[in-house]
């Protein structure tokens, strides 16, 4: 018999914090809503142990629950048919219950009174109970980080706000049978899997503490970072007042077959107009094929279009500049970064080329990474814990950009 090997995958970016930039873009309505190719969950794969609720997949399971929980309560929140007996004054409803009327209410002098069974709808149904005691246990651990929770405090208000009528109670395993998620419930299948994780992560019981540390299993799972790092950097694109963002999301192209475009991102801020690009690559320092790509999105009639009418301006005919964005290293992160990335005011390093018609910029974007002083103590790669590693390791250098949860390897960075 073959003896167990470990998959180590190498990250690009030692002690990056892909969990931090998730809940950087989920704080942002547009980009959160299209934050759903980021994450992969191999839901029919063997499970991983997770031994603690501290670890990074728990914020992240929480973070994704509450986007999806959010859309359903906008869009999608059903309410049920459900039998109710009431003993009515001076008026009948549904169908008369004639022995009970008599025995408890002519009996005693209450000829006014009408023991009734009728059917009412309510928001107060199983699959809408575990809903809400997953949001419970959710809201809970996210009041441990109290910067966090001010950050998707709205989301989760909307949420509590929407389940109001639902009572609170013991999730137990026997609650998910039965439920058919054809037709009526089709929209809870995803919520109702993350809303499962949760509840596994932080406990059945939202009337109860949150336990110090939980074992649980939960299903391997891969981030794209590559596609993370475009959401990242979009969310730090609008967080700038001035600038207006068009993004391409997936089958968002530009122009007609087979010359179809899709940039990145487009933004205008009055008369200045950019054509961006996001490369997930370390040091990305003026590829030519990438440089190629971008000047010919500014020179195509279409992205010109969209420009133009992306925001107000004079109309002017002056070509759009080029923009390259590309991850800061560790030593060149810009302290504050709070106002956005504004790119008729870069900060940090901006290198600027002159060879094309249309001007050509390379722009730093800061990422979070883990302090020195926690570092020591985390793994920055899949090293740690890793079943079979004894037993030799087979190592593996990505170039996708993949960030895996796997079986084979805890936490590995792209």
């Amino acid at each position: 018999m073959e003896k167990p090997r470990a998959l180590r995958v190498r990250p690009k970016f030692p002690n990056l914090m892909p969990v931090q930039m998730y809940a950087d873009c989920i704080t942002d309505p547009v980009v959160r809503s299209h934050l759903d190719q980021c994450i992969y969950f191999y839901w029919d794969k063997p499970a991983i142990l997770v031994e603690d609720r501290n670890h990074p997949i728990t914020l992240l399971v929480v973070m994704r629950y509450l986007s999806l929980l959010h859309e359903l309560c906008q869009k999608h929140l059903r309410l049920s048919i459900m039998p109710v007996e009431a003993n009515l004054t001076g008026r009948i409803k549904g169908r008369p219950l004639v022995q009970r009327t008599v025995r408890m209410n002519h009996a005693r002098g209450r000829l006014d009174r009408t023991y009734c069974r009728f059917q009412v709808q309510t928001i107060d149904t199983v699959p809408n109970q575990i809903l809400a005691a997953a949001l419970h246990q959710a809201i809970k651990y996210l009041h441990l980080s109290p910067a966090l929770y001010r950050a998707l405090s709205h989301v989760a208000t909307f949420s509590t706000n929407a389940l109001s009528g639902v009572s609170l109670r013991r999730i137990l395993p026997t609650d998910f049978q039965g439920l058919h998620y054809g037709g009526f419930l089709r929209p809870y299948r995803e919520p109702h899997r993350w809303a499962r994780l949760v509840l596994r992560l932080l406990g059945p019981d939202p009337l109860e503490e949150i336990s110090g540390a939980r074992e649980t299993a939960l299903p391997p799972f891969a981030i794209d970072m590559s596609e993370l790092f475009e959401r990242y950097c979009e969310a730090k694109l609008r967080r700038a007042s001035n600038q207006e963002v068009w993004a391409g999301y997936k089958d968002c192209n530009l122009g007609s077959r087979p010359l179809e475009v899709r940039p990145d991102f487009l933004v205008r801020s009055g008369d200045a107009r950019w054509v961006v690009d996001a490369k997930y690559t370390v040091d990305w320092s003026w590829n030519n094929e990438d440089v190629y790509q971008v000047v010919a999105y500014c020179a195509h009639k279409q992205v010109k279009k969209v420009l133009g009418e992306l925001g107000p301006g004079s109309g002017s005919n002056e070509p759009p500049a080029a923009v390259i964005l590309y991850p800061a290293q560790v030593g060149d992160q810009i302290p504050d970064h709070e106002s956005g990335l504004d790119l008729s005011a870069p900060s940090g390093d901006v290198d600027v080329r002159h060879d094309f018609e249309v001007d050509v910029l390379r722009i730093p974007v800061s990422l979070p990474y883990l302090e020195e002083s926690r570092s020591s103590r985390l793994p920055a790669d899949a090293s740690a814990a890793v079943p079979g590693r004894e037993h030799g390791e087979l190592h593996v250098q990505r170039e996708d950009g993949i960030t895996q949860f796997t079986t084979f390897g805890r936490f590995a960075s792209g």
